[in-house]
């Protein structure tokens, strides 16, 4: 421990001279009683404004090239996927505490983009008969499955629940219309996700109460 014979006062630490009178020290000096923390060498908000920037220079690319050379299928693909993975991060960075709500709009996304593909470019031959409703049933079920080991309260992720289900009968339009030309996945997981809806809605009354409540502050 460092000594200070003007001031008469023992020093914890590492020091150079006396805090008090600046003179000089006597003793062995000790090591901090708070070691120093290390200096990240980039801020996360550095870290964020970079990778904003790379995105907008890489739209700006893909735009200059679709002005020069014709906007093909290639390049508005380019825009669109980089679009899409910009506003990805800009979700994984907002939503990083809510898992369960980042988990859906992924989901949500995937499927847009899926839909965008199988129109562009194969006529929509697989969005509507299979992916769509296998997204939707993995999403109903990853979200019980989420919340019962997270242990989470009805009123806590019924909002999901709900907006899944109201999402999922935006199947029927395309097969009343004949887009879908083959009808057995979507219906029957429509049919299997409004069920599950409304046992909630039955039995867990209180709980939606309660959760009605928090979502629309009544």
């Amino acid at each position: 421990m460092q000594y200070c014979p003007k001031c008469e006062i023992r020093i914890l630490g590492r020091k150079t001279c006396c805090p008090l009178c600046q003179g000089e020290l006597s003793g062995e000096p000790e090591n901090h009683v708070y070691p120093p923390m290390k200096k990240n060498r980039m801020s996360g908000v550095s870290f964020y404004r970079i990778i904003h920037f790379v995105f907008i220079v890489l739209e700006i690319i893909f735009g200059a090239i679709g002005l020069l050379r014709g906007f093909s299928g290639w390049i508005t693909l380019g825009m669109i996927i980089t679009l899409l993975v910009w506003l990805d991060f800009w979700l994984v960075f907002y939503y990083r505490n809510n898992f369960l709500k980042l988990f859906s709009i992924e989901v949500y996304l995937a499927m847009l983009v899926c839909l965008f593909v199988d129109y562009r470019w194969t006529g929509l031959r697989w969005s509507f008969e299979w992916m769509i409703p296998s997204a939707f049933l993995f999403l109903t079920v990853f979200t019980a499955v989420i919340a019962a080991i997270m242990h989470l309260k009805l009123e806590d992720y019924v909002i999901y629940v709900l907006w899944n289900a109201i999402c999922c009968c935006l199947q029927i339009p395309p097969v009343l219309l004949g887009l879908n030309r083959t009808p057995y996945p979507a219906v029957i997981v429509t049919a299997g996700v409004l069920i599950y809806t409304a046992a909630i809605l039955i039995f867990k009354t209180n709980s939606v109460r309660r959760a009605s409540g928090k979502w629309l502050h009544l």
